[in-house]
Protein backbone atom coordinates (compact mmCIF):
# COMPACT_ATOMS: atom_id res chain seq x y z
CA UNK A 1 0.00 0.00 0.00
CA UNK A 2 2.79 2.42 0.90
CA UNK A 3 4.63 1.67 -2.33
CA UNK A 4 1.47 2.22 -4.36
CA UNK A 5 0.80 5.52 -2.58
CA UNK A 6 4.22 6.93 -3.33
CA UNK A 7 4.11 5.70 -6.91
CA UNK A 8 0.80 7.46 -7.36
CA UNK A 9 2.12 10.61 -5.68
CA UNK A 10 5.14 10.70 -7.99
CA UNK A 11 2.90 10.27 -11.04
CA UNK A 12 0.64 13.06 -9.76
CA UNK A 13 3.51 15.53 -9.44
CA UNK A 14 4.92 14.60 -12.85
CA UNK A 15 1.57 15.21 -14.52
CA UNK A 16 0.75 18.31 -12.47
CA UNK A 17 4.10 19.98 -13.06
CA UNK A 18 5.08 18.92 -16.50
CA UNK A 19 2.17 17.56 -18.47
CA UNK A 20 2.71 15.75 -21.74
CA UNK A 21 4.80 16.25 -24.85
CA UNK A 22 2.68 16.11 -28.00
CA UNK A 23 4.07 15.02 -31.35
CA UNK A 24 2.80 17.17 -34.20
CA UNK A 25 1.58 15.86 -37.55
CA UNK A 26 3.83 18.05 -39.71
CA UNK A 27 7.44 16.91 -39.76
CA UNK A 28 10.65 18.72 -40.61
CA UNK A 29 13.15 17.62 -43.20
CA UNK A 30 14.90 14.88 -41.21
CA UNK A 31 18.38 15.99 -40.12
CA UNK A 32 20.64 16.31 -37.09
CA UNK A 33 23.09 18.99 -35.95
CA UNK A 34 20.36 21.31 -37.21
CA UNK A 35 19.86 24.87 -35.98
CA UNK A 36 16.82 26.85 -34.96
CA UNK A 37 15.36 29.66 -32.88
CA UNK A 38 11.97 30.87 -31.66
CA UNK A 39 10.83 34.40 -32.48
CA UNK A 40 7.46 36.18 -32.44
CA UNK A 41 5.45 32.98 -31.98
CA UNK A 42 7.24 30.94 -34.63
CA UNK A 43 10.21 28.54 -34.66
CA UNK A 44 12.71 28.67 -37.54
CA UNK A 45 14.60 25.45 -38.45
CA UNK A 46 17.39 24.79 -40.96
CA UNK A 47 20.63 22.93 -41.62
CA UNK A 48 22.17 19.56 -40.86
CA UNK A 49 22.90 16.37 -42.83
CA UNK A 50 19.99 14.11 -43.77
CA UNK A 51 21.73 10.88 -42.70
CA UNK A 52 24.81 9.72 -40.79
CA UNK A 53 26.63 9.16 -44.13
CA UNK A 54 27.76 12.76 -43.84
CA UNK A 55 30.17 12.71 -46.81
CA UNK A 56 27.54 11.27 -49.15
CA UNK A 57 24.22 12.82 -48.07
CA UNK A 58 22.48 16.10 -48.87
CA UNK A 59 22.50 18.86 -46.27
CA UNK A 60 19.33 20.67 -45.32
CA UNK A 61 19.27 24.21 -46.81
CA UNK A 62 15.57 25.08 -46.58
CA UNK A 63 14.11 27.31 -43.87
CA UNK A 64 11.12 25.59 -42.30
CA UNK A 65 8.84 27.68 -40.07
CA UNK A 66 6.55 26.27 -37.37
CA UNK A 67 3.65 28.53 -36.36
CA UNK A 68 3.03 27.76 -32.69
CA UNK A 69 -0.47 29.26 -32.71
CA UNK A 70 -1.74 27.00 -35.51
CA UNK A 71 0.71 24.07 -35.44
CA UNK A 72 1.33 24.49 -39.17
CA UNK A 73 4.69 24.13 -40.89
CA UNK A 74 5.67 26.15 -43.96
CA UNK A 75 8.81 26.58 -46.05
CA UNK A 76 10.20 30.09 -46.53
CA UNK A 77 11.09 31.39 -50.00
CA UNK A 78 14.77 30.95 -50.84
CA UNK A 79 17.31 28.96 -48.88
CA UNK A 80 20.72 29.02 -47.20
CA UNK A 81 23.51 30.14 -49.52
CA UNK A 82 25.53 27.10 -48.37
CA UNK A 83 23.98 23.93 -46.97
CA UNK A 84 25.76 23.03 -43.73
CA UNK A 85 25.51 21.77 -40.13
CA UNK A 86 26.22 23.08 -36.62
CA UNK A 87 25.42 26.72 -37.38
CA UNK A 88 25.12 29.43 -34.73
CA UNK A 89 21.55 30.73 -34.78
CA UNK A 90 19.85 33.79 -33.25
CA UNK A 91 16.89 36.03 -34.03
CA UNK A 92 16.84 39.79 -33.53
CA UNK A 93 14.82 42.77 -34.75
CA UNK A 94 12.82 40.86 -37.32
CA UNK A 95 15.69 38.83 -38.75
CA UNK A 96 17.03 35.28 -38.27
CA UNK A 97 20.79 34.71 -38.48
CA UNK A 98 22.47 31.40 -39.42
CA UNK A 99 26.25 31.79 -38.97
CA UNK A 100 29.28 29.58 -39.59
CA UNK A 101 28.86 25.82 -39.64
CA UNK A 102 30.50 23.03 -41.60
CA UNK A 103 30.03 20.15 -44.00
CA UNK A 104 31.99 16.95 -44.39
CA UNK A 105 33.48 16.89 -47.87
CA UNK A 106 35.54 13.70 -47.74
CA UNK A 107 36.71 11.03 -45.34
CA UNK A 108 40.18 12.56 -45.32
CA UNK A 109 38.91 15.69 -43.55
CA UNK A 110 36.91 14.27 -40.70
CA UNK A 111 35.91 17.67 -39.32
CA UNK A 112 34.89 18.85 -42.76
CA UNK A 113 34.87 22.29 -44.30
CA UNK A 114 34.08 25.22 -41.96
CA UNK A 115 32.33 28.31 -43.33
CA UNK A 116 32.38 32.02 -42.50
CA UNK A 117 28.96 32.53 -44.08
CA UNK A 118 26.19 34.39 -42.21
CA UNK A 119 22.83 33.85 -43.92
CA UNK A 120 20.24 36.41 -42.77
CA UNK A 121 16.51 35.94 -43.32
CA UNK A 122 14.29 39.04 -43.14
CA UNK A 123 10.95 37.88 -41.76
CA UNK A 124 8.89 40.83 -43.02
CA UNK A 125 10.21 40.93 -46.59
CA UNK A 126 10.88 37.16 -46.82
CA UNK A 127 14.25 37.84 -48.41
CA UNK A 128 17.82 36.67 -47.73
CA UNK A 129 21.13 38.50 -47.46
CA UNK A 130 24.65 37.27 -46.73
CA UNK A 131 27.51 38.55 -44.58
CA UNK A 132 30.79 36.98 -43.44
CA UNK A 133 32.45 36.19 -40.14
CA UNK A 134 36.11 37.16 -39.80
CA UNK A 135 37.06 33.50 -39.29
CA UNK A 136 35.44 30.42 -40.85
CA UNK A 137 34.30 28.15 -38.03
CA UNK A 138 31.74 25.70 -36.75
CA UNK A 139 30.46 24.60 -33.31
CA UNK A 140 30.52 28.17 -31.95
CA UNK A 141 27.82 29.92 -29.92
CA UNK A 142 25.89 33.15 -30.55
CA UNK A 143 23.85 35.49 -28.35
CA UNK A 144 22.15 38.87 -28.64
CA UNK A 145 23.38 41.34 -26.00
CA UNK A 146 22.28 44.96 -25.79
CA UNK A 147 21.16 45.01 -29.43
CA UNK A 148 24.37 43.48 -30.78
CA UNK A 149 25.03 39.91 -31.91
CA UNK A 150 28.10 38.10 -30.57
CA UNK A 151 29.34 35.09 -32.58
CA UNK A 152 31.85 33.44 -30.23
CA UNK A 153 34.48 30.73 -30.50
CA UNK A 154 34.17 27.60 -32.57
CA UNK A 155 36.20 24.96 -34.38
CA UNK A 156 38.52 25.69 -37.29
CA UNK A 157 40.55 23.35 -39.49
CA UNK A 158 44.25 23.83 -40.24
CA UNK A 159 45.23 21.02 -42.59
CA UNK A 160 44.51 17.85 -40.64
CA UNK A 161 44.51 19.70 -37.29
CA UNK A 162 41.11 20.33 -35.71
CA UNK A 163 41.56 23.22 -33.29
CA UNK A 164 39.51 26.04 -31.83
CA UNK A 165 39.40 29.82 -32.02
CA UNK A 166 38.96 32.59 -29.45
CA UNK A 167 37.48 35.07 -31.95
CA UNK A 168 34.22 36.83 -31.07
CA UNK A 169 32.71 38.63 -34.06
CA UNK A 170 30.32 41.36 -32.89
CA UNK A 171 27.70 42.66 -35.33
CA UNK A 172 25.64 45.79 -34.71
CA UNK A 173 22.54 45.62 -36.96
CA UNK A 174 21.65 49.24 -36.19
CA UNK A 175 24.86 50.53 -37.81
CA UNK A 176 25.73 47.51 -39.98
CA UNK A 177 29.19 47.53 -38.40
CA UNK A 178 31.42 44.63 -37.28
CA UNK A 179 34.05 44.52 -34.55
CA UNK A 180 36.19 41.73 -33.08
CA UNK A 181 36.80 40.65 -29.48
CA UNK A 182 38.61 37.66 -28.01
CA UNK A 183 37.68 35.01 -25.47
CA UNK A 184 40.37 34.40 -22.86
CA UNK A 185 40.83 30.89 -24.24
CA UNK A 186 40.37 29.23 -27.64
CA UNK A 187 37.25 27.08 -27.47
CA UNK A 188 34.90 25.19 -29.75
CA UNK A 189 31.85 23.25 -28.61
CA UNK A 190 31.00 25.97 -26.08
CA UNK A 191 27.54 27.23 -25.07
CA UNK A 192 26.37 30.77 -24.32
CA UNK A 193 23.48 32.61 -22.64
CA UNK A 194 22.56 36.16 -21.70
CA UNK A 195 21.46 37.16 -18.20
CA UNK A 196 20.72 40.82 -17.64
CA UNK A 197 23.47 42.82 -19.35
CA UNK A 198 25.98 39.95 -19.34
CA UNK A 199 26.84 37.24 -21.88
CA UNK A 200 28.28 33.98 -20.46
CA UNK A 201 30.37 31.69 -22.71
CA UNK A 202 30.76 28.32 -21.00
CA UNK A 203 33.00 25.27 -21.43
CA UNK A 204 34.16 23.85 -24.75
CA UNK A 205 37.37 22.28 -26.03
CA UNK A 206 40.73 23.52 -27.30
CA UNK A 207 41.08 20.71 -29.84
CA UNK A 208 40.03 17.13 -30.45
CA UNK A 209 43.48 16.01 -29.29
CA UNK A 210 44.64 15.21 -25.75
CA UNK A 211 44.51 18.92 -24.88
CA UNK A 212 40.89 18.22 -24.00
CA UNK A 213 38.03 20.17 -22.49
CA UNK A 214 37.83 23.53 -20.75
CA UNK A 215 36.30 24.67 -17.45
CA UNK A 216 36.46 28.32 -18.46
CA UNK A 217 33.51 30.74 -18.40
CA UNK A 218 34.14 34.07 -20.10
CA UNK A 219 31.67 36.79 -19.09
CA UNK A 220 31.23 40.00 -21.04
CA UNK A 221 29.42 42.90 -19.33
CA UNK A 222 27.74 45.30 -21.77
CA UNK A 223 27.55 48.07 -19.16
CA UNK A 224 31.23 48.13 -18.19
CA UNK A 225 32.38 46.70 -21.55
CA UNK A 226 34.75 44.48 -19.59
CA UNK A 227 35.48 40.75 -19.54
CA UNK A 228 35.76 38.56 -16.44
CA UNK A 229 36.12 34.82 -15.84
CA UNK A 230 34.65 32.07 -13.72
CA UNK A 231 35.22 28.32 -13.75
CA UNK A 232 32.99 25.30 -14.00
CA UNK A 233 33.49 22.64 -11.35
CA UNK A 234 34.46 20.20 -14.11
CA UNK A 235 35.93 20.71 -17.59
CA UNK A 236 33.57 19.73 -20.39
CA UNK A 237 32.63 20.27 -24.00
CA UNK A 238 29.21 20.53 -25.63
CA UNK A 239 27.43 21.38 -22.36
CA UNK A 240 23.92 22.87 -22.45
CA UNK A 241 23.50 26.27 -20.79
CA UNK A 242 20.30 28.00 -19.70
CA UNK A 243 19.08 30.93 -17.62
CA UNK A 244 16.19 30.38 -15.20
CA UNK A 245 15.35 33.30 -12.95
CA UNK A 246 18.55 34.44 -11.24
CA UNK A 247 20.39 31.23 -12.09
CA UNK A 248 22.78 30.29 -14.90
CA UNK A 249 22.90 26.50 -15.32
CA UNK A 250 25.62 24.63 -17.24
CA UNK A 251 24.49 21.01 -17.62
CA UNK A 252 25.92 17.77 -18.95
CA UNK A 253 28.45 17.55 -21.78
CA UNK A 254 31.59 15.49 -22.35
CA UNK A 255 34.55 15.36 -19.96
CA UNK A 256 38.31 15.31 -20.67
CA UNK A 257 38.04 11.51 -20.38
CA UNK A 258 35.70 11.67 -23.41
CA UNK A 259 32.76 10.36 -21.43
CA UNK A 260 29.43 12.04 -20.81
CA UNK A 261 28.43 13.56 -17.48
CA UNK A 262 25.26 14.36 -15.52
CA UNK A 263 26.90 17.25 -13.64
CA UNK A 264 25.17 20.64 -13.50
CA UNK A 265 26.86 23.81 -12.27
CA UNK A 266 24.27 26.19 -10.82
CA UNK A 267 25.37 29.84 -10.52
CA UNK A 268 23.29 32.20 -8.38
CA UNK A 269 23.95 35.59 -10.00
CA UNK A 270 22.31 37.48 -7.13
CA UNK A 271 24.86 36.22 -4.59
CA UNK A 272 27.79 35.27 -6.81
CA UNK A 273 27.78 31.76 -5.36
CA UNK A 274 27.56 28.39 -7.11
CA UNK A 275 26.43 24.87 -6.28
CA UNK A 276 26.25 21.61 -8.21
CA UNK A 277 23.42 19.24 -9.06
CA UNK A 278 22.93 16.22 -11.31
CA UNK A 279 20.72 15.45 -14.26
CA UNK A 280 18.67 12.27 -13.98
CA UNK A 281 20.96 10.73 -16.62
CA UNK A 282 24.35 11.71 -18.08
CA UNK A 283 24.33 13.14 -21.60
CA UNK A 284 25.61 15.87 -23.90
CA UNK A 285 24.37 17.58 -27.07
CA UNK A 286 21.06 18.24 -25.33
CA UNK A 287 18.60 20.83 -26.54
CA UNK A 288 17.70 23.41 -23.89
CA UNK A 289 15.17 26.23 -23.57
CA UNK A 290 13.66 28.32 -20.79
CA UNK A 291 9.93 28.78 -20.29
CA UNK A 292 8.89 31.10 -17.49
CA UNK A 293 11.07 30.21 -14.51
CA UNK A 294 11.81 26.68 -15.72
CA UNK A 295 14.76 25.43 -17.79
CA UNK A 296 14.11 22.32 -19.91
CA UNK A 297 17.10 20.10 -20.79
CA UNK A 298 15.84 17.77 -23.52
CA UNK A 299 17.22 14.57 -25.04
CA UNK A 300 20.97 14.32 -25.61
CA UNK A 301 23.27 11.34 -25.61
CA UNK A 302 26.74 9.85 -25.85
CA UNK A 303 29.61 10.17 -28.33
CA UNK A 304 32.07 7.35 -29.00
CA UNK A 305 35.12 9.56 -29.57
CA UNK A 306 37.20 6.66 -30.86
CA UNK A 307 35.10 6.64 -34.03
CA UNK A 308 33.46 10.11 -33.66
CA UNK A 309 30.00 8.52 -33.63
CA UNK A 310 26.85 9.47 -31.73
CA UNK A 311 25.97 6.05 -30.35
CA UNK A 312 23.40 6.59 -27.57
CA UNK A 313 20.44 8.97 -27.44
CA UNK A 314 17.84 9.82 -24.81
CA UNK A 315 14.21 10.92 -24.45
CA UNK A 316 14.70 12.34 -20.93
CA UNK A 317 13.69 15.92 -20.10
CA UNK A 318 15.21 17.32 -16.91
CA UNK A 319 13.48 20.44 -15.61
CA UNK A 320 14.84 23.01 -13.15
CA UNK A 321 12.38 25.40 -11.50
CA UNK A 322 14.02 28.62 -10.35
CA UNK A 323 11.09 29.41 -8.04
CA UNK A 324 11.61 26.32 -5.91
CA UNK A 325 15.18 25.35 -6.80
CA UNK A 326 13.92 21.81 -7.42
CA UNK A 327 14.50 19.36 -10.28
CA UNK A 328 12.09 16.91 -11.87
CA UNK A 329 11.88 14.86 -15.05
CA UNK A 330 9.60 14.12 -17.98
CA UNK A 331 9.98 12.17 -21.23
CA UNK A 332 9.79 12.93 -24.94
CA UNK A 333 7.96 10.57 -27.28
CA UNK A 334 11.17 10.04 -29.25
CA UNK A 335 14.79 9.76 -28.16
CA UNK A 336 17.02 12.29 -29.94
CA UNK A 337 20.26 14.26 -29.67
CA UNK A 338 21.94 17.10 -31.59
CA UNK A 339 18.50 18.65 -32.17
CA UNK A 340 16.79 22.04 -31.89
CA UNK A 341 15.02 23.08 -28.69
CA UNK A 342 13.28 26.46 -28.40
CA UNK A 343 10.57 28.17 -26.34
CA UNK A 344 8.05 30.94 -26.91
CA UNK A 345 4.90 32.05 -25.09
CA UNK A 346 3.83 28.99 -23.10
CA UNK A 347 5.37 26.32 -25.34
CA UNK A 348 8.65 24.38 -25.55
CA UNK A 349 9.48 22.79 -28.91
CA UNK A 350 11.99 20.13 -29.96
CA UNK A 351 12.62 19.31 -33.61
CA UNK A 352 14.86 17.03 -35.63
CA UNK A 353 17.92 15.24 -34.25
CA UNK A 354 19.79 11.94 -34.33
CA UNK A 355 18.11 8.78 -32.99
CA UNK A 356 21.12 6.62 -32.24
CA UNK A 357 19.26 3.45 -31.28
CA UNK A 358 17.24 3.60 -34.50
CA UNK A 359 20.31 4.66 -36.55
CA UNK A 360 18.38 7.42 -38.25
CA UNK A 361 17.71 11.12 -38.30
CA UNK A 362 14.22 12.39 -37.55
CA UNK A 363 12.00 15.26 -38.60
CA UNK A 364 9.73 14.74 -35.60
CA UNK A 365 8.46 17.87 -33.83
CA UNK A 366 7.26 17.65 -30.23
CA UNK A 367 5.60 20.45 -28.26
CA UNK A 368 5.00 20.88 -24.55
CA UNK A 369 2.45 23.48 -23.40
CA UNK A 370 2.76 24.76 -19.84
CA UNK A 371 -0.83 25.17 -18.55
CA UNK A 372 0.32 27.56 -15.81
CA UNK A 373 1.52 30.18 -18.34
CA UNK A 374 -0.83 32.29 -20.45
CA UNK A 375 0.46 32.45 -24.02
CA UNK A 376 1.35 35.93 -25.22
CA UNK A 377 -1.12 35.69 -28.08
CA UNK A 378 -3.89 34.79 -25.60
CA UNK A 379 -3.12 37.56 -23.09
CA UNK A 380 -5.24 40.71 -23.11
CA UNK A 381 -3.77 43.66 -25.01
CA UNK A 382 -3.40 46.89 -23.05
CA UNK A 383 -2.73 50.34 -24.39
CA UNK A 384 0.76 51.81 -24.10
CA UNK A 385 1.34 55.51 -23.68
CA UNK A 386 4.22 57.28 -25.42
CA UNK A 387 5.13 60.64 -26.93
CA UNK A 388 7.24 61.51 -29.99
CA UNK A 389 9.76 64.28 -30.51
CA UNK A 390 10.54 66.00 -32.72
CA UNK A 391 7.44 65.63 -34.85
CA UNK A 392 7.91 66.39 -37.72
CA UNK A 393 11.34 64.72 -37.65
CA UNK A 394 14.27 64.59 -40.05
CA UNK A 395 16.88 62.00 -39.03
CA UNK A 396 15.55 60.43 -35.83
CA UNK A 397 12.54 60.00 -33.54
CA UNK A 398 12.80 60.14 -29.76
CA UNK A 399 10.14 57.94 -28.15
CA UNK A 400 9.34 58.60 -24.49
CA UNK A 401 7.32 55.94 -22.65
CA UNK A 402 5.22 55.83 -19.52
CA UNK A 403 7.28 54.56 -16.57
CA UNK A 404 5.93 51.01 -16.57
CA UNK A 405 7.10 50.22 -20.10
CA UNK A 406 10.81 49.97 -19.30
CA UNK A 407 10.31 47.23 -16.73
CA UNK A 408 8.81 44.65 -19.07
CA UNK A 409 11.38 43.83 -21.69
CA UNK A 410 12.05 44.75 -25.32
CA UNK A 411 9.86 46.92 -27.50
CA UNK A 412 9.21 46.02 -31.14
CA UNK A 413 8.72 48.97 -33.48
CA UNK A 414 7.36 49.12 -37.02
CA UNK A 415 7.20 52.10 -39.34
CA UNK A 416 4.39 51.90 -41.91
CA UNK A 417 3.29 54.24 -44.65
CA UNK A 418 -0.28 55.55 -44.70
CA UNK A 419 -1.30 52.61 -46.92
CA UNK A 420 -0.13 50.19 -44.23
CA UNK A 421 2.99 48.97 -46.06
CA UNK A 422 5.93 48.07 -43.82
CA UNK A 423 8.85 50.51 -44.28
CA UNK A 424 11.12 49.58 -41.38
CA UNK A 425 11.10 47.36 -38.28
CA UNK A 426 13.28 46.62 -35.31
CA UNK A 427 13.48 45.82 -31.64
CA UNK A 428 15.16 47.61 -28.75
CA UNK A 429 15.14 47.97 -24.98
CA UNK A 430 13.96 51.28 -23.57
CA UNK A 431 16.75 53.21 -21.83
CA UNK A 432 15.60 55.65 -19.14
CA UNK A 433 12.06 55.26 -20.47
CA UNK A 434 13.05 56.35 -23.96
CA UNK A 435 13.92 54.86 -27.32
CA UNK A 436 15.65 56.44 -30.31
CA UNK A 437 14.68 55.33 -33.82
CA UNK A 438 16.75 56.31 -36.86
CA UNK A 439 14.96 57.55 -39.96
CA UNK A 440 17.83 57.29 -42.44
CA UNK A 441 16.62 56.26 -45.88
CA UNK A 442 12.97 57.10 -45.17
CA UNK A 443 11.54 59.58 -47.68
CA UNK A 444 9.68 62.73 -46.53
CA UNK A 445 6.00 62.09 -45.89
CA UNK A 446 3.50 60.87 -43.29
CA UNK A 447 3.96 57.55 -41.46
CA UNK A 448 2.66 55.45 -38.60
CA UNK A 449 4.84 54.25 -35.75
CA UNK A 450 3.47 51.02 -34.23
CA UNK A 451 4.98 49.84 -30.95
CA UNK A 452 4.42 46.52 -29.22
CA UNK A 453 5.75 45.30 -25.90
CA UNK A 454 5.14 41.55 -25.97
CA UNK A 455 6.19 40.80 -22.40
CA UNK A 456 3.76 43.39 -21.03
CA UNK A 457 1.29 42.78 -23.89
CA UNK A 458 1.00 46.49 -24.62
CA UNK A 459 0.67 48.20 -27.99
CA UNK A 460 0.10 51.66 -29.42
CA UNK A 461 0.25 53.57 -32.72
CA UNK A 462 0.99 57.22 -33.44
CA UNK A 463 1.26 59.26 -36.63
CA UNK A 464 4.38 61.26 -37.44
CA UNK A 465 5.90 63.15 -40.33
CA UNK A 466 9.34 63.17 -41.93
CA UNK A 467 10.57 66.49 -43.35
CA UNK A 468 13.98 67.54 -44.65
CA UNK A 469 15.38 70.84 -45.91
Amino acid sequence: MKSSFFTGLLLFFRVLGFGQWTELNPTLTASFLNSGVAYEGKVYFSGGPYTRAVTATPYHDKLEILDLATGTLTTAPGKLSVARASMMCVAHAGKVYFAGGHSWLSNSTAAGQPYNTVDIYDIASKTWSVKQLSVARTEGSAVVLDGKIMFAGGTIVLGTNIISTSVVDVYDPATDQWSVMQLSQKRGGLSAVVIGKQAWFCGGFLSYSAVGSSARIDIYDAVTQQWSQKNLSQSREFPSVAVAGKYVLCAGGYTPAKDYTALVDVFDTSTGTSTTANLSAPRGLMGVATLGTKAYFTGGGHIDYSINYLDKSSNVVDIFDAKTGLWSAATLNKNRMAHVCAAWGNKVVVGGGWRAEQVTTTGSIEVFTDPTIVAVEDAPIRSMSFSLSPNPASDRLQVTFAAETEENGPVTFRILDVAGQLISAGESHATHNSLRIGLEGIAPGFYLLALEQRAGRRSAVQKFAVTRQ
